[in-house]
């Protein structure tokens, strides 16, 4: 594997580690990572963090967040001689437990691939050209998955000059195979998106009823209720008269965009915390149709799962930041 010795900037755990604190942020782990995680789909893998340009952030703090990557073991140590590292087998983990990666049938058909030669009594390793043919997927698609399973245990894999490998299934690979739940994501998927889906609902519920209640005081569901929105609730409520629940919770996620948009509330409680109202609403108006999909047990695609995430993020620091 060819490496660039042009020296970069180093990761050098445990220095200054007080300063760094700061600089250390989830969202720029998360952008690392991504691109560790392409460069692996890639095939390249070997990369280095001082190479590595992010918009509005600076290359001390892209330092200091790819190092808590190496220490929470998501990417490996560099290579001393030219800073160069890669993404380990739990970075592509975590990054494919939060979608539906293409990644999983590959995977799940090279086992498949080595465990008809085991089957058959041969204990002859599968030549790499063998498996792309069988599968149908491309060289580079194969070896670096077959660079993660040897990695995870599931396969022994031989690797030669110019890409050349040989692979034979291991006995926990065998074991992946009998349990479809290690190969294949979905539930744990959309798992995650309802969990998010979840806390954004109801610390939205919990902001809006605050700030109805600080500024309404006890009359707050009379005055602070469109009379539409108000009469619903109330319905869904007699149908269940023993709930703790205060009434705000028996409202539709569509109603708590009309709580806000009323006249009165925006002006005075709700307009100090978003930048503008149609900021608001678009967000919540595309969470909306987000929450169809999981609530209809359909598969959300990478793309709404990851605005999900990303609206989430927005909505929660602007609803408890104080101004």
């Amino acid at each position: 594997m060819h490496r660039n010795l042009e020296a970069q900037p180093d990761l050098k755990i445990g220095v200054k580690e007080m300063s760094k604190e700061s600089k250390l942020k989830p969202e720029i782990q998360r952008e690392i990572l991504k691109i560790y995680y392409q460069k692996w789909r890639d095939f390249s893998r070997f990369f280095a963090a001082g190479t590595i340009e992010l918009k509005g952030v600076d290359k001390d703090s892209i330092i200091a967040n790819a190092e808590y990557l190496v220490k929470k073991g998501k990417i490996e140590s560099p290579q001393r001689a030219s800073f160069l590292t890669e993404i380990t087998v739990y970075g592509i983990d975590s990054i494919e437990d939060k979608k539906i990666s293409d990644d999983v049938a590959i995977r799940k058909k090279i086992l498949e691939t080595l465990s008809e030669e085991f089957e058959r009594g041969s204990r002859r390793s599968v030549q790499l050209g063998t498996i792309v043919d069988k599968s149908g997927f491309s060289k580079v698609e194969i070896q670096r998955n077959l660079w993660y399973l040897e990695r995870k245990g599931f396969a022994g894999v031989r690797w030669g000059l110019g890409g050349w490998a040989s692979a034979e299934i291991t006995g926990l690979g065998i074991e992946a195979l009998k349990e479809p739940s290690l190969l294949e994501k979905e539930t744990k998927f959309m798992s995650n998106a309802y969990s998010i889906l979840y806390q954004l609902e109801n610390q939205l519920r919990i902001f809006i009823e605050k700030k109805l209640c600080e500024e309404y005081k006890e009359e707050f569901w009379q005055k602070g209720i469109p009379l539409r929105v108000r009469r619903n609730a109330e319905q869904r409520k007699e149908r269940e008269p023993n709930s703790p629940l205060s009434l705000l919770y028996y409202t539709e996620f569509s109603d708590l965009r009309k709580i806000m948009q009323k006249d009165e509330n925006w002006h005075t409680i709700f307009k100090k915390h978003f930048t503008t109202l149609e900021q608001i609403i678009s967000r919540l108006d595309e969470l909306e149709n987000i929450r169809h999909t999981i609530a209809h047990t359909r598969l959300l695609s990478n793309d709404d799962f990851e605005k999900l995430e990303l609206f989430y993020r927005e909505i929660m620091k602007m609803i408890w930041q104080v101004k």
